[in-house]
C-alpha cells in the first residue's frame, strides 16, 4: 500500500504506516521527503537494550477491503503476535528487531532506527511509535519535524505491579490513492495513541481510516500485551 498524505495536520506515521509495514500494494505511506534534522531538541531515551514489547493486533471493517485499500487487510487478524526488542542505543538513535509472527508460522523480522531527537525513522514503512521519555502534556511531538502533534494529557494506567503514567494523543489526516491523478479518491484517518511516559513505547493504538472510493471505514488496533520493561 502506498498513501500520500495532505492537509494541515501531520501525523507521526500511524494508521498509514501500520497498514505500509508489511502491506504491499498502490498505497504506501510518505510522512516527509529530505526531513530536516533537529539540533536543538533534547530526547530521553525511556527503553533500555534488552527491552522487549508484544503485542496483539486485530482489524475490521465495514465491509470487504478491495485490493486497492490494502491486499492483505486480513494479516492483523491473521496475527499470532508482534513483538518489539531494542537491540541498540547510540545517544538519542534507538535501534529495533522486530518480530511479527502468524498463526500460520509466517515471520516477518524487520530492522528500525528512530531517533527520539528528530523522529526520523531508518524504514518509513517499519514500526515507528517509540517517542521520548517523560513528555508532558501540550508538549509537541518532534517540533521540528512534525508540526500539530501535541500530547493531549496524561492518564494512570494501572499494571499488577502497580500504576504507570500514560501519555496519549490523537491525530488526524487526509490520505490520498497515488495512482489518481484527479486527486478525489481520498481517505481520513482518526488516530489514538497511548505510550509509556516513562519508556516513551507505544501501549495502545487505535487507527480508523473513513475513505471515499470505495466508501469503507477501517479499523486496526495495537494493543500490548506483555514486556519485561515493567510488571504487567
Amino acid at each position: 500500500m502506498a498513501f500520500k498524505k495532505k492537509g494541515v495536520n501531520k501525523k507521526i506515521i500511524l494508521a498509514v504506516v501500520l497498514l505500509a509495514v508489511i502491506v504491499v500494494g498502490v498505497i504506501a505511506a510518505v510522512v516527509l521527503s529530505n526531513p530536516k534534522q533537529s539540533t536543538t531538541t533534547t530526547a530521553k531515551v525511556g527503553v533500555q537494550v534488552g527491552d522487549t514489547f508484544t503485542y496483539a493486533l486485530s482489524g475490521s471493517s465495514s465491509g470487504p477491503v478491495p485490493d486497492t485499500i490494502s491486499s492483505d487487510f486480513g494479516i492483523y487478524n491473521a496475527t499470532q503476535y508482534y513483538t518489539v526488542t531494542v537491540t541498540a542505543i547510540n545517544g538519542t538513535r534507538v535501534t529495533l528487531d522486530t518480530d511479527w509472527v502468524l498463526r500460520n508460522g509466517t515471520k516477518f523480522d524487520s530492522p528500525q532506527t528512530i531517533d527520539l531527537a528528530s523522529g526520523i525513522l531508518s524504514d518509513q514503512s517499519g514500526f515507528y511509535p517509540l517517542y521520548p521519555a517523560d513528555m508532558n502534556a501540550n508538549q509537541t511531538i518532534y517540533p521540528h519535524l512534525y508540526q500539530g502533534v501535541h500530547i493531549n494529557g496524561t492518564d494512570t494506567t494501572t499494571y499488577s505491579g502497580g500504576t504507570r503514567e500514560t501519555n496519549y494523543y490523537t491525530a488526524t489526516s487526509l490520505i490520498y490513492y497515488t495512482q489518481d491523478p484527479t486527486g478525489s479518491t481520498q481517505g481520513s484517518t482518526y488516530d489514538q495513541v497511548y505510550f509509556d511516559r516513562q519508556t516513551g513505547m507505544a501501549t495502545s493504538i487505535v487507527a480508523i481510516t473513513d475513505y471515499n472510493n470505495p466508501v469503507i471505514s477501517t479499523e486496526i488496533i495495537w494493543t500490548l500485551t506483555s514486556t519485561n520493561a515493567w510488571p504487567m
